[in-house]
């Protein structure tokens, strides 16, 4: 997961454990969870990398509107990256 595989390419493998399963395991087992959280940490790092290449990459005024696109789109990715955290049962 931390190279960029999502949930959703990860079904199509039948050698992975489906997203079911990676849920399951996210409110069962803290080790997971916490490795789970590093790769997807990794992956906001990664696409804050790619936001700031793309800004870098900015040199004149008619580059803007689509810089501008481009890192709303993966701002939104990173938002979608972050795990969600599910209250745990009393």
């Amino acid at each position: 997961m931390a190279d960029g595989t999502t949930l959703a390419q990860m079904r199509d493998d039948p050698s992975l454990p489906t997203p079911k399963m990676v849920y399951r395991w996210l409110r069962q087992r803290p080790e997971f969870r916490a490795m789970y959280e590093r790769a997807r940490a990794r992956q906001r790092l990664n696409l804050q990398i790619d936001i700031d290449m793309v800004v870098d990459r900015v040199e004149s005024a008619a580059d803007l509107p689509a810089a501008k696109r481009e890192v709303a789109w993966l701002e939104g990715r990173i938002g979608r990256l972050t795990p969600k955290m599910y209250r745990t049962r009393l």
